[in-house]
């Protein structure tokens, strides 16, 4: 063997080695830093019982304590007095008597860790029966994150929201017609507060910060509403307030300044001349079943729609469950629409059918009279209107100014404005029915028919909304 080779064979197995053993101290520093990082729910010392000392040094037995605590901890803030009393008791005797039940002193470790495995899913089932929880986030201590216009901080025994000034990660966004976004807080104690923030109503293309409308928040404690939408924010989302804090008690609050007159604070904040206060809650208040349904009652989804109608029309009206992309029912291609056409208009007249230089047109029987006519179609999202007009009638109609708020006014010159809903026609039945969706998404679309002047309603699919 050459001297290279021999000294290529020697550091092979030098690093081999190296190698070796550096896996072996990884391996034992990893079990060091596992036995380390698992601790009981008391502190371990010299001081412990049998029953403590066995639990400190087996890492099967501290993890299922650490878990049993806070379990229980959770279950005594949630249920009623009465059962939290028997709880209580019920917990004392299981430490004195039941983790070590049946077992000796030979074989205690494996037969505490039967017991707590039996407890925990004891627990864990009367835990289930509460109801779910969990939110968009779930927080714990020193933990935070952004919610609708606010800085979130969880600590071990209350929240806090502030509002830094000009920061964008802050911007209200979510799901739902209200953009609701809400994060769980977990108390040492096992109590947890529920902070949900949403528009209070839903932007709107138009108007002084229109697209940028006050904010809101509703509050729970173990799972009970103790605060019910207060805005905590004026339009344009500018905050009232330079921080707000929720404990088990109560609530407190330093505003930013007081504008003259408190015209424009909510009647929480009214409460004191001072710019700081606050309030107790009502530790009566229910269960919120609603927000935190029962166990195997799954919520229906936020913005999905149920159907109301009766008759013939709830058939067709079944077919318009299917949504589109945003999020609104629509006429199926198997239904027949009138044969629209577009017709230019030089003579463009501002509020009229003509406003946008040019208007749809079809012959049918919009009013369900028995006679046919031209039907003219306007469909805008501006300012001056935001919704569908229909006129009937000869070419002279489409030059007579209409107000989109007044429904009598109109209809007298053969206009119908439905304002702030955009309407799609179809027929069905051997009638000419409307399907109708709301700009605001707060209310429900509905299927209509006219019959004449008047208007009946047909179907009706209820929006499931935010739970505030």
């Amino acid at each position: 063997m050459h001297l290279s080779d021999a000294r290529s064979v020697f550091m092979r197995k030098r690093f081999c080695i190296s190698l070796l053993l550096l896996v072996l101290v990884l391996a034992l520093t990893g079990q060091h830093l596992q036995a380390q990082a698992i601790q009981p729910s008391f502190r371990c010392g010299p001081a412990n019982s049998a029953v403590e000392r066995t639990i400190c040094s087996n890492t099967v037995l501290a993890q299922l304590d650490s878990e049993l605590t806070p379990l229980y901890s959770y279950l005594v803030a949630h249920v009623t007095p009465d059962e939290r009393k028997r709880l209580i008791s019920e917990q004392r005797e299981w430490l004195a008597v039941g983790r070590v039940k049946g077992c000796t002193d030979s074989g205690l470790a494996p037969c505490m860790v039967n017991n707590y495995s039996l407890r925990i899913t004891a627990l864990t089932t009367k835990r289930n029966s509460l109801g779910e929880d969990g939110g968009d986030e779930s927080l714990g201590d020193g933990e935070s994150t952004a919610i609708g216009g606010a800085e979130f901080g969880c600590k071990k025994d209350q929240v806090t929201l502030t509002f830094p000034d000009d920061d964008p990660s802050l911007n209200q966004a979510g799901r739902g017609v209200l953009n609701a976004t809400y994060v769980d807080c977990r108390f040492s104690d096992g109590a947890t507060i529920r902070v949900k923030s949403g528009y209070a109503f839903p932007p709107m293309p138009y108007g002084y910060c229109g697209l940028s409308p006050p904010l809101k928040l509703s509050v729970w404690l173990n799972h009970r509403k103790v605060v019910s939408e207060m805005v905590f924010t004026g339009q344009c989302e500018e905050p009232f307030a330079e921080s707000l804090s929720f404990n088990e008690k109560g609530a407190s609050y330093c505003l930013k300044t007081r504008p003259n007159g408190d015209a424009d604070l909510p009647e929480r904040f009214k409460a004191t001349n001072e710019l700081c206060g606050g309030w107790a809650f009502d530790q009566a208040s229910p269960l919120d079943v609603v927000e935190f349904p029962p166990k195997g009652k799954k919520p229906a989804e936020v913005g999905s729609l149920t159907l109301e109608a009766s008759g013939p029309m709830s058939t067709v009206c079944a077919g318009m469950l299917v949504l589109d992309s945003n999020g609104e029912p629509f006429v199926p291609d198997g239904l027949p629409t009138p044969a629209w056409v577009t017709q230019d208009v030089h003579a463009s007249q501002p509020d009229t059918l003509s406003d946008d230089g040019s208007v749809r047109v079809a012959t049918f029987d919009l009013t369900n009279t028995g006679r046919t006519s031209r039907v003219y179609s306007m469909d805008e999202n501006k300012p001056f209107f935001d919704g569908t007009a229909l006129g009937t009638g000869g070419n002279d109609v489409l030059a007579k100014p209409f107000n989109p708020e007044n429904w009598d006014d109109a209809v007298a010159e053969g206009i119908y404005v439905f304002q702030f809903a955009h309407a799609s026609v179809f027929f069905a039945l051997g009638k000419t029915h409307m399907l109708l969706n709301p700009v605001n998404h707060l209310e429900d679309p509905t299927v209509i028919a006219l019959r004449g002047q008047s208007v009946v309603t047909e179907c009706t699919f209820h929006r499931t909304q935010e739970n505030f």
